[in-house]
């Protein structure tokens, strides 16, 4: 099967998104990549999204599912794994209702997943994702590369498995094949996010595949679930932490909930106990019952880079 041929599944969660959906939905029918239906679930919107999107596919029938129509609020983590669920094409793509997709996307990260699948087969969970352009509420410039505003090294956290303590793939600009959405099913409650899990398994199971070409305009606005709030700087990190008490308990909290995670990612897939990744992830998920200086030494002895070292420093002082 050829890329042009392939058909892919986007996935699209929408919730009182209304004011920026046709834009979204431009960027979908302007995909150079034809081949692709759109699989909708609403989480429960009260401003006409759900009706907006289905009005934009009446004409496009054979290419159009919705799925849970009662709508019931399950979150986007939830909607997503729900969609994910409803999905049996052989590559699925994660689809936000507030970003722009750039006319190559499909078919630039398709190739690329294909060229992996070449040299591992189609029966290796696998993942592609790529930088995003930081945009804002008008779609006005704001940062052309998202990893570099983050100071997400991609390749570096998928390398050492720094990625289940720092999540380096959005799930917007992300695509993965019919064996990483059948090791990824169910998502566990302890899953972070739908696309954390995803890329936490092709890690764990498979392989990710990074580019550093932007797929997606990602638009930043009051009502981002998640968004790109930019650099810390090390000093201010520093200083936050100690004056800040609810910040560090936050902090605290958000490494109990990734040690679930890996305890959850563990337990799907055990793999060699004696391996490196087994060990890490075993001692990550029991990180809170290490001893106080294996918690402190705990990167270093496992060897991992989440490659910021703001972000190292709250994760060291945290646990």
């Amino acid at each position: 099967m050829t890329a042009s041929d392939a058909p892919v599944d986007i996935l699209l969660a929408t919730y009182n998104g209304a004011r920026f959906l046709p834009e979204l939905l431009e960027s979908l029918a302007a995909q150079s990549h034809r081949r692709w239906r759109l699989i909708l679930r609403d989480d429960g919107s009260s401003d006409g999204s759900r009706e907006l999107v289905e009005g934009w596919a009446a004409g496009r029938p054979e290419a159009f599912l919705a799925i849970d129509p009662g709508g019931s609020n399950l979150g986007a983590a939830g909607s997503f794994a729900a969609l994910l669920a409803a999905s049996d094409a052989p590559y699925f793509l994660f689809c936000d209702q507030d970003d722009v997709w750039l006319p190559d996307k499909i078919s630039h990260l398709l190739a690329l997943m294909q060229e992996a699948e070449g040299a591992r087969g189609t029966q290796t969970p696998l993942l592609v994702h790529s930088d995003l352009r930081v945009v804002d509420e008008a779609l006005a410039p704001i940062a052309p590369s998202f990893w570099a505003r983050q100071q997400i090294a991609s390749a570096q956290l998928g390398r050492t498995g720094g990625l289940l303590i720092r999540n380096c793939v959005t799930g917007c600009a992300m695509i993965g094949n019919a064996a990483l959405r059948s090791a990824a099913l169910p998502i566990p409650d302890s899953a972070m996010m739908h696309d954390w899990w995803c890329g936490a398994v092709a890690w764990r199971t498979g392989h990710i595949v990074e580019t550093d070409r932007a797929t997606v305009l990602y638009r930043q606005h009051g009502g981002n679930a998640l968004g790109s709030p930019g650099s810390v700087t090390m000093n201010r990190a520093f200083g936050l932490l100690v004056t800040k008490p609810k910040m560090l308990m936050g902090l605290q909290r958000t490494v109990i909930d990734r040690a679930r995670q890996a305890a959850a990612l563990l337990e799907r897939f055990p793999g060699d106990p004696d391996s490196p990744a087994t060990r890490f992830c075993s001692d990550f998920a029991r990180i809170k019952q290490l001893p106080f200086l294996a918690r402190k030494r705990f990167l270093w002895r496992h060897g991992v880079q989440t490659g910021h070292r703001v972000f190292d420093l709250a994760f060291t002082v945290t646990i």
